[in-house]
């Protein structure tokens, strides 16, 4: 994700995708639309997604992502839609 800093939109849906969601894309300021669902991802939803401040769409469903979702996806204020159902996650969802 690193060499990728302009990158709008991630669509890698609907793959067969293992390993967990890199930190690192905290760091793609422009991100917009990001679509993981129905990959094999495990692990937990990174806190560094909070910083994505213009990020409206995020959908990590039907994955296999465990831990309690990360309070930090509260200071996403521009983001319409969050699927994080079909996942092991667990806790309270974070105040917007």
């Amino acid at each position: 994700w690193e060499g990728l800093p302009v990158l709008e939109e991630i669509y890698l849906y609907k793959n067969r995708l293992t390993g967990s969601i890199s930190s690192t894309m905290g760091e793609m300021q422009n991100l917009v639309d990001v679509r993981l669902s129905r990959n094999r991802f495990g692990g937990s939803i990174p806190s560094e997604i909070g910083s994505l401040q213009k990020l409206r769409h995020l959908y990590v469903e039907d994955n296999l992502l465990t831990g309690a979702i990360p309070h930090e996806i509260g200071n996403l204020f521009n983001l319409v839609e969050l699927r994080l159902y079909g996942n092991e996650l667990n806790g309270a969802m974070p105040d917007v």
